[in-house]
């Protein structure tokens, strides 16, 4: 966001100076820091020190018009922008302090946990509204083990069910009789609700963590990420696939061209392979990859497909991995990412839903040609669970700059070997 806010300011200078450039300065501003502000105010951090940034900023790029760009100008500039932050920190804290204090800009919250602790800090958030935070109620197995006005509203388990219902869109993971384990699926069923879920937990070992924006009356609460499949980041993903899908397709159709004569020549067949695969919500597409098999040759569920049914074109496709650029038709289509966790046959993973724990979790979001899992090496006869693991681990930490390093470094295996991808015996 920041990048994108200091690009937006230099291409207001080239604007004409005046009305023009003071308009455009004040529109690109306010797109960029209007959710931050939201979501500031909405947080319960007191000093709320990101929605006076956003203030503070929007205040110095109107100020920054009015003096003008040049070296004095600039000075000046930077003057007001300090002041106008301090003053944009001091105006903002007192301002939604005192609003809280009367009720106002509360946040409902369900607490997941009815122990000590959890019944401990809900007590805590309603004696301090300033905090922004409106407690609702409990989700436990079991009653409330100190007096509390609050009811228990249903299992842990009931979550999403309880979020839904009340239309509440924040969360605190407190101690309780839940297993923490079993709250993991639950958690990351939050991002299919049809409003934003926030969920911040209480550590173990609070008493030891070190203070921050985040300390709620001496308990710290560290957030925890829900994938949300409908925010803008990862409709710019869908976006940034189209475009390259698109571009690598030009690029390398004269190469496509060449690679199918080839494989025509080399053994009779059709130049594509068509396999059911499973994508994003448990979805079957068709994916494509250029023919490497003998045409007839029976589906293999080995690593290795054997050699008297693989071409003579397979020894040279599978290891420069140039069998995987019909994938790009499936990204256009919408049916694959360029980066994802890779998609597999829908027998298999009936199987490994059973055995690995979070493997059906790992279909919250598109499947992709490069992934998570194969830059670190894990492709072919490698362990499921490794795979799932880290595939999870991208959702969670997802973000564009990921996908460009995961890019990144799959261009750097494309010179090696691999292994062959796991059952796709029959291309």
């Amino acid at each position: 966001m920041l990048n994108g806010l200091g690009l937006g300011l230099v291409g207001t200078l080239l604007l004409p100076a005046g009305l023009p450039r003071l308009a455009a300065a004040l529109t690109m501003v306010l797109w960029f820091t209007a959710p931050t502000i939201r979501r500031g105010v909405s947080g319960h951090s007191e000093t709320t020190p990101t929605s006076a940034w956003a203030i503070g900023v929007l205040l110095t790029a109107a100020a920054a018009m009015f003096v003008g760009v040049d070296e004095r100008g600039a000075m000046r500039a930077a003057a007001a922008s300090g002041l106008l932050w301090m003053l944009g920190v001091w105006a903002t804290r007192r301002v939604v302090a005192a609003l809280r204090r009367r009720g106002r800009l509360q946040t409902p919250t369900v607490v997941v946990g009815s122990g000590k602790v959890g019944v401990e800090l809900a007590a805590k958030l309603r004696a301090h509204p300033h905090f922004g935070l409106e407690p609702v109620g409990f989700l436990d197995a079991r009653p409330p083990q100190a007096p509390s006005p609050l009811p228990v509203l249903g299992l842990p388990q009931d979550l999403p069910a309880v979020l839904l219902r009340l239309g509440v869109g924040h969360v605190i993971i407190a101690y309780g009789s839940a297993d923490e384990a079993a709250l993991v699926p639950v958690i990351r069923d939050l991002g299919s609700l049809p409003h934003p879920v926030k969920v911040m937990t209480l550590p173990r070992l609070y008493e030891l963590a070190e203070p921050g924006d985040g300390d709620v009356w001496g308990y710290p609460l560290v957030p925890l990420r829900v994938h949300d499949p409908r925010s803008h980041p990862w409709h710019l993903k869908r976006a940034f696939d189209f475009v390259v899908a698109l571009g690598l397709l030009v690029l390398t159709s004269p190469l496509l061209l060449l690679l199918a004569a080839l494989i025509r020549v080399d053994s009779p067949g059709p130049v594509l392979f068509r396999q059911t695969r499973m994508g994003q919500w448990g979805l079957h597409f068709e994916i494509l990859k250029l023919r490497t098999m003998r045409h007839g040759a029976a589906a293999s569920g080995s690593w290795e497909a054997p050699a008297d049914q693989v071409t003579r074109m397979c020894r040279f496709l599978r290891p420069t991995h140039l069998d995987e650029l019909p994938q790009l038709l499936n990204v256009l289509r919408g049916e694959m990412s360029i980066v994802g966790p890779r998609p597999e046959r829908p027998e298999y993973i009936s199987e490994f839903e059973v055995r690995i724990p979070g493997y059906d979790e790992r279909h919250r979001v598109p499947v992709g040609i490069t992934g998570w899992a194969q830059v670190n090496g894990l492709w072919g006869d490698t362990s499921m669970d490794d795979r799932a693991r880290l595939d999870n681990r991208y959702i969670e930490r997802w973000s564009m700059a990921l996908d460009m390093r995961i890019l990144l470094r799959t261009i750097g295996t494309l010179a090696g070997g691999r292994a062959d991808e796991g059952h796709d015996g029959g291309r």
